[in-house]
């Protein structure tokens, strides 16, 4: 099954007009909204034949906090079973039992089973994560996916003249990789131009470029809906101005709008593919990421590369919940532009 790039459905609030699925997959986290839309299916009387749990084998300690709490929920929604696995990090790869299951295999047990409508909470997702999950259920016979997202809100972020750089970077990058899906295409003679969907962690593109040295460096900073919150670019722009030079080019994509941020992403691939091998590197938020994906799944000459931190700081996490919201992919049986 293949996706519809002319029509990507537009993001919803959460509803609960269709209130039972094969699966219902969610992933543990530390923040209060990994909680969030699982609660609100249970008291809306959403069922899912079975249920998938996935942990993090990192922050195994914060992540506890609310594993009861989704745990009841599970045992309310699920009709057969529900399934706790590991996505192992360092591995970037799923196990239960301390055995890898391989994503040729996921695929072939979905298509096995008849899964048909699946729903993915990603509110707690990291970006290899999401990108390894969605991009399998995009290749399994599915007839329906929908990605629900929990945003949040109160980020203790400082005042914009309280701010300090340093307070921004992360534990550290333990490992740059790519994944066995998206390794790219390399065209002898093309020059290296390498895309970076920016976050709040200039230490993360700082591994990047000390492994590798694209010709060309690409800057995407995220848009923010709130013009509330526009002094965020000010501040990222500070944050990204030694790293990216005369040369090298900086825009403002949308940080929410999937769709337009992947539109506008597809600009930018479709302007410097004929003479350069392409990379990108996700470092953005999980709308954004979910644009790159897509991105990803149209144009397989695109390479990936993921930075993947020791930790996780929990301290810089969401303290409250803001809204939910939907996107629903219907599936065709043929690739579509």
């Amino acid at each position: 099954m293949s996706i519809s790039f002319k029509k990507l459905p537009k993001i919803e609030s959460l509803s609960f007009s269709n209130n039972y699925d094969d699966i219902f997959i969610s992933m543990l986290g530390f923040e209060k909204r990994t909680k969030a839309a699982i609660e609100k299916l249970d008291k809306n009387n959403y069922k899912c034949k079975n249920s998938i749990l996935l942990k993090y084998n990192k922050n195994i300690e914060e992540n506890k906090k609310y594993y009861d709490d989704i745990k009841k929920c599970l045992e309310n929604i699920t009709l057969k079973n529900t399934y706790e696995i590991i996505y192992d990090l360092d591995n970037l790869n799923f196990s239960i039992n301390n055995k890898f299951i391989y994503q040729d295999k996921i695929i072939k047990l979905f298509n096995k089973y008849n899964i048909k409508n699946v729903s993915i909470d990603i509110s707690s997702c990291n970006t290899s994560s999401i990108i390894q999950l969605i991009d399998n259920l995009f290749r399994s016979d599915l007839r329906k996916l929908r990605i629900i997202y929990t945003t949040g809100k109160e980020y203790p972020i400082p005042k914009k003249s309280e701010f300090k750089l340093n307070d921004y970077k992360l534990y550290g990058v333990k490992y740059v990789r790519t994944l066995k899906n998206f390794t790219g295409i390399y065209t002898p003679g093309y020059s290296p131009l390498y895309i970076f969907i920016l976050g709040i962690d200039p230490i993360r593109t700082i591994s990047v470029l000390r492994k590798y040295r694209p010709t060309k460096k690409i800057g995407i900073l995220g848009k923010p809906d709130n013009d509330d919150l526009m002094w965020r670019l000010e501040i990222q722009l500070k944050m990204y101005n030694e790293l990216f030079n005369s040369h090298d080019e900086i825009y403002k994509f949308p940080s929410f709008n999937y769709k337009s941020a992947f539109l506008e992403m597809e600009k930018l691939y479709l302007k410097y593919r004929e003479h350069n091998n392409i990379t990108i590197i996700p470092l953005g938020n999980k709308m954004q990421t979910l644009a790159v994906l897509l991105l990803l799944e149209k144009y397989r000459d695109i390479k990936l590369l993921l930075t993947i931190p020791y930790e996780y700081n929990s301290k810089k996490s969401a303290k409250k919940i803001d809204k939910i919201y939907e996107i629903n992919f219907k599936m065709t049986t043929k690739t579509t532009d």
